[in-house]
């Protein structure tokens, strides 16, 4: 009988050590969408998943718990064959190695490659062991609070759960499932990336922008613009380097008449710092409502230009036509 028992601890002990890596290899994703389609097991995984501390001290309560027994069970089977002393020594020596091989490795490497069948399949048995050990696991839970009493971080400190490399784990996991495309994979990870990006990293260069003197000529800015494929172009006033504001070349073109002067058409520009990263400057020309803005240094002196067309490419790729 008592053979019988060890085996059954022993079991036992694998299968709260299995439970503990299922827990953490269990695929959410698919989880939520076997609620969605009414799986009984898959609600009781959630309800259990909402109290990540009592679950995990349910199961560290059990595992230690069916490890002591197993361990008395083993000592009475050779206390009557051996002095107290050997009794102690062949424990060790002989259960240690049985229950790190089938009650810690096998049991977590089997839940860790099928942890979506079986903890479905276990899934009752967790309610079970629950108010099994209801009673130990209140105590622990509120004895792991002691410590916070008398520390001096503050309570209300926040913890982020859903941080970018959190996030990026989970959108690889929704690709892996066919709950994101490709594409989309591509997209919500260049987001991701928006707050780490500078403009200086994605502005058009100083040098390389076509810019035009707030007091050019009416009929040398049209001849020069026909030309050109662009909408807009920077106006510097005396020094080239500080851009005084834009002009709209289609509103230019429609609505120039002899006479008129450039100043007419010239709007105030959107200056953007050039350590500001993608998303801010993308939330500075919504607020502005501009297309366009200037990339100053420290000085004020223009560094390049970037468009909304720009902004927009670091998410969605190269666009060809805007």
């Amino acid at each position: 009988m008592d053979y019988i028992l060890l085996v059954i601890f022993i079991l036992l002990s694998g299968y709260y050590s299995g439970l503990e890596m299922g827990i953490y290899c269990l695929n959410r994703v698919r989880l939520q969408h076997r609620v969605d389609r009414g799986w009984r097991t898959a609600r009781i995984l959630v309800r259990h998943l909402r109290k990540p501390q009592v679950l995990l001290c349910t199961i560290l309560v059990g595992n230690n718990v069916v490890n002591f027994v197993a361990s008395a069970v083993f000592t009475r089977l050779l206390e009557n064959r051996t002095s107290l002393i050997q009794t102690e020594l062949f424990t060790t020596i002989i259960l240690s190695p049985i229950l790190l091989v089938f009650a810690e490795v096998t049991p977590k490497n089997l839940f860790r490659q099928r942890s979506d069948r079986l903890l479905y399949n276990l899934a009752p048995t967790l309610d079970i062991s629950h108010k099994l050990f209801y009673p130990v696991v209140v105590l622990l839970k509120y004895a792991s609070k002691i410590p916070f009493i008398f520390s001096k971080r503050s309570r209300k400190e926040d913890y982020t759960f859903l941080n970018p490399k959190r996030l990026m784990y989970f959108f690889s996991e929704w690709r892996q499932d066919g709950a994101l495309s490709r594409y989309q994979n591509l997209m919500t990870r260049n987001i991701l990336r928006l707050g780490r990006v500078p403009l200086n990293g994605v502005m058009i260069q100083a040098k390389d922008v076509v810019s035009v003197p707030y007091n050019v000529e009416i009929n040398k800015l049209s001849k020069l613009i026909r030309n050109k494929p662009y909408s807009r172009l920077p106006v510097y006033g005396e020094d080239k380097t500080k851009i005084i504001g834009t002009i709209n070349l289609l509103e230019f073109l429609s609505t120039y008449k002899k006479g008129d002067k450039v100043e007419q058409f010239v709007s105030d520009a959107t200056y953007l710092d050039e350590n500001l990263s993608v998303d801010e400057a993308l939330f500075a020309l919504q607020k502005s409502r501009q297309r366009m803005g200037i990339v100053v240094d420290k000085s004020n002196r223009t560094r390049g230009i970037v468009t909304i067309k720009d902004l927009v490419e670091e998410i969605v790729g190269e666009l060809a036509v805007w």
